[in-house]
């Protein structure tokens, strides 16, 4: 007896989960629809990737990138200005002394010049007000609260609040800067276009769906850890007896501080640029047939089941080849639309 009614029990509930028409039909649609999207999406992400690696050569991927990591300039401080203030040109015997004998030993007046040239590319030779307060809040050049706490030496608070952020941005982005040089040395150093041999494009689309996704998953778990330190090394850089409470609030507010990072580092993987775009343009067409393999994968092995053992099943199929086809001959330019 017990055994029938479990029986009947498993019927039911198979009945039960059984789809309408309606519903296959629902899902027919939303796989049909949600694939290519899933594909077109995998692509934008992963040549938004490897356009920043292409970018981050050895010493430049500050500049191109726009990761300031140096405390002593923008955003973090005006320190770097000081560098390059003009002096009057020497001449006669001073001009000399200056350049044969105290630039030998450090004290000439070029022995900044190559501080200067560093911090070049960050500023003009002299810090223009409007254009910084016209400068969005997240823009990363932009010098303004917190980091002009810093200079607040007569508020310790103040200079404690700055301090904090100052280091906590500066380990961040000094820890991504170093992992893009890092990747594009090990991945894309001297970067160019595959051949039209076959190893070589196998390498080049092995390494967009096979490399570039897996970097970015470490790339987004791994700014867990590097959040983690910069809170710690915030919370003692300059801080004296502050660390303290520092430390509290770090410990109360890490993960909403985690999630701000999460978000940020979002945005600059993802955020569109031409050089993203132009990318995603070229490897959507580099590849496009086997692109368009995938989203046909994705149909055949979802689609067909929610039809299985019904009437449609059959007309399903034909519609789906009809459709594929119909698909092939337009990216062979042998139809125009589908």
């Amino acid at each position: 007896m017990a055994v029938r009614d479990l029986s009947n029990k498993g019927k039911k509930e198979k009945n039960e989960k059984k789809m309408t028409n309606n519903e296959r039909l629902k899902q027919t649609m939303k796989y049909l629809f949600l694939s290519p999207i899933l594909v077109i999406l995998f692509i934008y992400c992963q040549a938004n990737l490897m356009e920043l690696l292409v970018l981050s050569t050895a010493g430049n991927t500050v500049k191109v990138l726009g990761l300031p990591v140096d405390p002593d300039c923008l955003p973090y401080s005006l320190n770097c200005y000081k560098f390059i203030k003009k002096k009057p040109e020497l001449t006669g015997i001073h001009y000399y002394m200056d350049k044969y004998l105290l630039s030998k030993v450090g004290l000439g007046r070029d022995s900044n010049k190559s501080k200067a040239n560093h911090y070049a590319h960050l500023r003009g030779q002299t810090f223009n007000e409007g254009a910084n307060k016209a400068k969005s809040f997240v823009d990363t050049t932009k010098f303004g609260w917190p980091y002009n706490w810093t200079a607040e030496k007569d508020s310790t608070i103040k200079n404690s609040v700055g301090s904090f952020f100052t280091t906590l941005w500066v380990i961040v982005r000094g820890a991504l800067v170093s992992v893009l040089e890092a990747l594009h040395q090990v991945f894309y150093d001297n970067y160019r276009p595959p051949d039209h041999y076959v190893g070589s494009q196998f390498m080049d689309f092995a390494k967009f769906v096979v490399v570039l996704p897996i970097i970015n998953s470490l790339l987004f778990l791994g700014q867990y850890v590097v959040t983690s330190f910069a809170l710690l090394g915030a919370c003692f850089k300059d801080q004296g007896f502050l660390c303290i409470p520092w430390l509290v609030f770090a410990f109360f507010s890490s993960a909403p501080i985690m999630a701000i990072m999460t978000i940020y580092l979002f945005g600059f993987i993802y955020k569109s640029s031409e050089g993203k775009m132009r990318r995603f343009r070229e490897y959507g067409k580099r590849y496009k047939f086997l692109w368009v393999t995938a989203i046909i994968i994705l149909w055949f092995t979802n689609i067909p089941s929610f039809w299985a053992g019904t009437t449609y099943y059959k007309p399903v199929i034909f519609m789906m080849i009809a459709i594929v086809s119909m698909l092939f001959l337009t990216m062979i330019g042998f139809a125009k639309s589908i």
